[in-house]
């Protein structure tokens, strides 16, 4: 984890996470997890980018009790974030304050202020993850369904 988290699924899929980007404002991640499936919906301040979505989401949980969700396209990665997790049967929400863009042809990371959820069941099994925020950029959402548990977890 000191210079980047290289997750790997399969032979044919590498997403490597840069460190910086993982420790969100000073925030260091102790755990990683390399989530297999199919995008179906990856919205980006109003724009529709599903085409381009990749079958992996990561999700990683941070040292302050962060958990994140980060959906990748060719170049670039978008994560949903908040501090806090609640449970309703088997239904898990996370309440957003942040979301964070990250593209490779720009250098700088951009973090925006964001409201909405992302609703999910136990990542240890197949299932959706869905998350819908809105930011001053416009609307945000993601939904990916995962194949299984995930495919590699990294753990500090």
């Amino acid at each position: 984890m000191r210079r980047a988290w290289q997750l790997i699924a399969g032979s044919v899929f590498v997403v490597a996470v840069p460190a910086a980007v993982l420790a969100q404002n000073g925030d260091r991640p102790v755990r990683a997890a390399l989530i297999e499936g199919r995008c179906e919906q990856l919205v980006i301040a109003g724009e529709d980018r599903s085409a381009g979505c990749r079958g992996a989401v990561v999700n990683v949980r941070y040292q302050s009790g962060r958990f994140s969700f980060m959906f990748m396209e060719m170049g670039a990665m978008t994560s949903f974030s908040g501090t806090s997790v609640s449970a309703d049967g088997g239904e898990n929400r996370l309440i957003l304050d942040r979301i964070t863009m990250v593209r490779e042809s720009d250098p700088d990371t951009l973090v925006v202020q964001a409201s909405g959820s992302c609703s999910f069941s136990s990542l240890a099994e197949a299932g959706t993850i869905s998350c819908r925020g809105r930011a001053g950029s416009g609307e945000f959402s993601g939904v990916f369904v995962s194949l299984g548990p995930p495919s590699r977890v990294v753990e500090d």
